[in-house]
């Protein structure tokens, strides 16, 4: 959102009623007009009122700056500055508002909820509760309109119809609906905005208004059905919006499923790309009590379901991606598709960690700091990933620059491979790999190549499911085995081979043996070390690991729909019975896994999750 608007004439801020004590909002009370067209200047009143006394108003749904492609139809006076007169003296509006309150103007007063106008966005406390309140805001509403700002303007000839009734009366003869000889635009930059999406889906009732024309919501879904067809009905943003809000009572509105599907929407404030969907979210509350707040800071409090995210604009970016991370894992109910009994559904949470928090910072886009960010002094917080296997390191090759750089290099690292693959069939899926991975990496810019590092970080910790004593306790012996100076000349990345067909990029203090860990429905890969004093009988399940740092590793496989199947199988825990929070044999079975639980600190999951590919 944008800056307080000044008082054009003075340029002192504008003083804004004051917001009632209890609940409420300030309401834009836009005056008649008494002549066609957009030349007449806006006129307007602002008054506060509390919800208590049952407002009736029209929500404004529509985007900040609108598109450049049709300033030319704006009059002279409107290309700069445009204004409305609130309370008697001149108050600077975008272009794009401008038009859509010219548009609305009726022969009556319109009442009506414009953010850009009703917010003092300059009030950083008034702001935050306003944008808690955003939900209750648009859903109040009588109706809200959309404006979609498409030339031609063609306004009426006589003074606009009424727009202030009750949503049972909009299919009358008064409310006529009349869908515009240019149609719908479904290249709009509205589409694409991402403070629509809760505006349009939180409507009880809404129309969409063009330049010359008004569509119902019916019209509209008719539209995307009838030029895409319901197979297709998520390639355009239009038809991505108009679904959303066709599924807005369901598990789809949970807050994490929000921050996904629409995490490159536009918006001028990169925090939106959260609180600009906590409101909408069905599983998030943006107001709490004191009591409320002290539950939902207990990340070990029992049971799941709803939590709270404050909203608070001067929060920096990486608290917020702590707190929607932290809601996700601690509060979030699990998902059904990982299977239904207890341990599965708990297990959904750890699979799902590592790619949930690469999508919080590409939505917040490069807020979060994407090199190793300091520990929180006291904050106790671990978090508990699912990931499996994906490989044991056999061999170490060249570093990335002598790699790239040397013909010689390249071809001895290849030729290395027989030494530990015999089979011929595996040998060709490797080149497959290679010739593929090889295209990727030598693209690799300095950040990207930066990602794959040593990381000291002594809290974190990797163990089978299958160790007998469960998960260990928090103060493990041993050090941070990683060294975070990723950016000496020394620490070039290497290349290395695994068994199981895995292969890629290793960080510069990666050894031979060392487990290489890969995670759910994205490319997120770290190596361990099994810790040194490590005596354990079995290895495989009653060891414990130590982060070494981030790999980048090659596919081996492909993702169907988006959902990676292999990385579900390769978590499934056989043979097994969940016992006491723990796995025991199931009668006379051997147990087997390729899982791994990685305990970790925000720090360190924030470090692990930058930038991989989703």
């Amino acid at each position: 959102m944008k800056q307080q608007q000044l008082d054009s004439s003075t340029k002192r801020p504008f003083v804004y009623p004051p917001l009632p004590a209890e609940d409420g909002l300030r309401l834009l009370i836009l005056h008649p007009s008494t002549a066609n067209g957009i030349s007449e200047p806006l006129e307007g009143t602002l008054a506060s009122v509390p919800f208590s006394e049952k407002p009736k108003y029209l929500g404004l749904s529509y985007t900040w700056g609108g598109g450049d492609y049709w300033v030319k139809w704006l009059p002279d006076a409107w290309r700069e500055r445009p204004y409305i007169v609130l309370n008697g003296r001149p108050f600077e509006i975008g272009q794009n508002l401008a038009v859509a309150l010219a548009r609305l103007r009726s022969d009556l007063p319109l009442t009506l909820w414009v953010d850009q106008i009703c917010i003092n966005q300059a009030d950083l406390a008034e702001r935050n509760a306003q944008v808690a309140l955003m939900a209750f805001i648009y859903s109040r509403a009588a109706t809200v309109v959309s404006w979609l700002s498409s030339p031609p303007f063609l306004l009426p000839n006589g003074p606009w119809r009424r727009w202030d009734m009750p949503p049972h009366q909009l299919a009358t003869d008064d409310f006529r609906f009349s869908p515009g000889v240019g149609g719908l635009p479904a290249d709009e930059p509205y589409w694409t905005r991402l403070w629509i999406v809760q505006e349009v889906c939180l409507a009880r009732s809404i129309v969409f208004l063009t330049g010359d024309g008004l569509w119902s919501e019916q019209h509209v879904a008719g539209l995307v059905r009838e030029r895409q067809g319901a197979a297709a009905a998520d390639e355009t943003p239009m038809a991505r919006l108009v679904r959303a809000r066709a599924n807005r009572f369901n598990s789809s509105m949970r807050l994490e499923a929000l921050v996904e599907k629409f995490m490159r929407c536009g918006c001028g404030e990169r925090r939106d790309r959260v609180y600009g969907l906590v409101g909408l979210a069905n599983d998030v509350d943006s107001v709490a009590s004191a009591e409320e707040l002290r539950a939902a800071a207990d990340d070990g409090a029992p049971g799941r379901g709803r939590g709270v995210l404050l909203i608070d604009y001067a929060r920096p970016f990486y608290d917020i991606w702590c707190d929607v991370v932290a809601f996700m894992h601690f509060r979030a109910r699990p998902r059904l598709d990982f299977g239904k009994t207890p341990p599965e559904m708990e297990d959904e949470r750890r699979a799902r960690l590592v790619r949930f928090a690469a999508i919080v910072q590409r939505a917040l886009d490069g807020g979060v700091e994407t090199v190793v960010p300091p520990l929180r002094a006291g904050d106790p917080r671990r978090v508990t990933a699912k990931g499996y296997v994906a490989g044991r390191v056999v061999s170490l090759g060249p570093a990335y620059g002598d790699f790239v750089g040397s013909f010689r290099a390249r071809q001895r690292w290849v030729g290395s491979w027989e030494a530990e693959y015999a089979g011929e069939d595996d040998l060709a899926r490797l080149r497959e790999m290679e010739e593929t991975y090889e295209a990727k990496i030598i693209g690799y810019s300095r950040t990207e190549l930066g990602l794959v590092v040593p990381i000291q970080s002594p809290a974190t910790v990797a163990w089978s499911p299958l160790r007998s004593d469960g998960e260990p306790a928090e103060a493990v012996a041993g050090d941070g085995i990683g060294d975070s100076n990723g950016d000496q000349p020394d620490c070039e990345p290497r290349r290395f081979l695994g068994d199981k067909l895995c292969m890629g990029l290793a960080p510069s203090t990666a050894q031979e043996g060392d487990l290489v860990i890969r995670f759910w429905n994205c490319d997120a890969a770290i190596v361990v070390r099994q810790e040194p004093d490590g005596q354990a009988q079995d290895p495989t399940t009653e060891a414990l690991y130590r982060l070494v740092g981030r790999a980048d590793i090659a596919e081996n496989y492909k993702r169907e729909n988006d959902y990676d199947h292999h990385a579900k199988d390769r978590m499934v825990i056989h043979n097994a019975l969940y016992q006491d929070g723990k796995y025991v044999p199931d009668k006379n079975k051997v147990p087997r896994t390729t899982a791994m639980y990685v305990r970790m600190d925000f720090a360190t999951l924030q470090n692990v999750t930058a930038g991989i590919g989703l």
